[in-house]
């Protein structure tokens, strides 16, 4: 369902590829069915097949597939769903893991997730790893270690901006992007503003992967297993020394 040929349009890049095959017949003969494929066998250079897959990634939709079907200049070994989201869109939910991941970055931005258990979600031996490399112990204390980032704000939101998502060895794993923003609990001056235009006291932009497994009792029938979280939070640490939430000489002891 998640891999496959990713076809060309004729229409969208038939200009740049006529000057590669040197005229309009050569091109449309050359579009027709799996044109991947077809290019691969008959283009001479690998920097022609770089340049092709340079133009087919510009014209394409934004969400894509991809497929060890076909190897461009490098072998694609695990077929991956990808999906971005630009401006006010929101990341496609078409892949089952992803849609599952969306209802989770819901539930803990806006929903119940921290009054509850939280196995709703994850698994009982969930690991959560910190930004700063800090790997917490399985279970309550990955749960209450993640937590405790977010206890300086009154509500936050994260802004997805991009998901990767492949399986392996039976596990699921999704690499994503998101803008984080937050209001802090000492009320301020917001000037930062998210992709639907609400401003916001602090903007953190980040990085995250999770691992998620299959389980019935699990919403959708996933839970998340492993949870890693990259991101600079200085400018959260400035915003509450200027709020006065923190002194600057303690941050140092």
């Amino acid at each position: 369902m998640y891999g496959g040929i990713v076809s060309i349009s004729a229409v969208a890049v038939g200009a740049e590829l006529a000057k590669l095959y040197g005229g309009l017949s050569r091109l449309c003969q050359v579009c027709d069915g799996n044109a991947l494929v077809e290019l691969k066998r008959q283009l001479d250079y690998a920097e022609d097949l770089d340049y092709l897959a340079t133009l087919m990634y510009a014209t394409a939709p934004e969400k894509r597939i991809l497929s060890d079907t076909v190897t461009l200049s490098y072998p694609t070994t695990t077929p991956a769903y990808l999906s971005q989201a630009n401006g006010a869109e929101r990341l496609s939910r078409e892949h089952p893991v992803l849609d599952f991941l969306i209802d989770h970055q819901e539930a803990f931005d806006h929903g119940n997730m921290k009054n509850e258990p939280y196995t709703v979600f994850h698994t009982d031996d969930f690991v959560f790893t910190n930004s700063d490399g800090t790997v917490l112990p399985p279970g309550e204390a990955s749960w209450k270690g993640w937590l405790e980032g977010y206890a300086a704000f009154s509500e936050h939101f994260h802004d997805s901006r991009y998901a990767c998502i492949y399986e392996r060895n039976g596990i699921w794993e999704m690499l994503g992007f998101a803008n984080l923003y937050a209001n802090l609990l000492v009320p301020g001056e917001k000037t930062k503003k998210d992709s639907t235009g609400r401003l916001w006291d602090v903007y953190v932009p980040g990085s995250l992967v999770f691992t998620c497994v299959k389980d019935p009792a699990g919403p959708k029938g996933f839970k998340v297993k492993t949870m890693t979280l990259y991101g600079d939070g200085t400018s959260v640490v400035g915003e509450m020394v200027k709020r006065g939430m923190v002194k600057s000489e303690d941050l140092f002891k």
